[in-house]
């Protein structure tokens, strides 16, 4: 997409509550100057909002309500820029399982290597 000088555009998604969003935002031709950015829930309350000043931008924010989370991009350059977005979320709850299996695989890596230890003593 393009945005001319003081434009701005809106790109939307909905959210479940207790998840964890993010934003990807790529600037093929970066030369300094970048984009300001807001999250704004359905009520237009500020989530997350900052400056994108770097070629590539990846940012998290906290969802605490189910909804529709809109990202509003505003040039800040002095010239037309080309740039590329990807919202969406990282799905945080469907990780704890893996993440706990991962765990007890350690724990148990741990003990075996700790009786082994023991054993050869």
């Amino acid at each position: 997409m393009t945005l001319k000088q003081t434009e701005s555009d809106e790109i939307s998604l909905y959210f479940e509550a207790g998840d964890i969003g993010y934003h990807k935002v790529t600037i093929p031709e970066f030369d300094g100057q970048g984009f300001f950015y807001r999250i704004v829930d359905d009520n237009y309350d500020i989530i997350s909002k900052g400056l994108i000043q770097a070629k590539m931008s990846i940012r998290y924010f906290d969802v605490k309500e189910s909804g529709m989370y809109t990202m509003i991009l505003s040039n800040t350059a002095k010239e037309k820029m080309n740039y590329q977005v990807e919202i969406g979320s990282t799905d945080s709850m469907n990780i704890s399982i893996p993440t706990g299996v991962m765990f007890v695989g350690g724990l148990l890596l741990l003990f075996t290597s700790y009786i082994k230890l023991k054993i050869i003593e």
